[in-house]
């Protein structure tokens, strides 16, 4: 069906919070969560989070929930 996902409901992934230390496992870089954005698709969806991650160096880069995992070379400090 047109719209929907064929892999069934999507699961819940963590929130992080501002302050939050993160490492970058392939550019062996360490950063911070500077600020957390919350998108909402429909009033009664799941608002999907963004990240800007503010690196040692000073360089910020956004990030979408999603890369926030040790798939995608992210790893965030609990």
């Amino acid at each position: 069906m047109p719209g929907r996902s064929r892999s069934g409901p999507r699961t819940p992934l963590p929130v992080y919070n501002a302050g939050q230390r993160i490492h970058d496992l392939d550019s062996e870089r360490e950063g911070e969560i500077v600020d957390v954005a919350r998108q909402y698709a429909h009033p009664k969806a799941d608002p999907v989070h963004n990240y800007l991650i503010r690196w040692d160096d000073g360089i910020i880069e956004a990030f979408h929930e999603r890369a926030m995992s040790s798939s995608w070379g992210l790893e965030v400090d609990e």
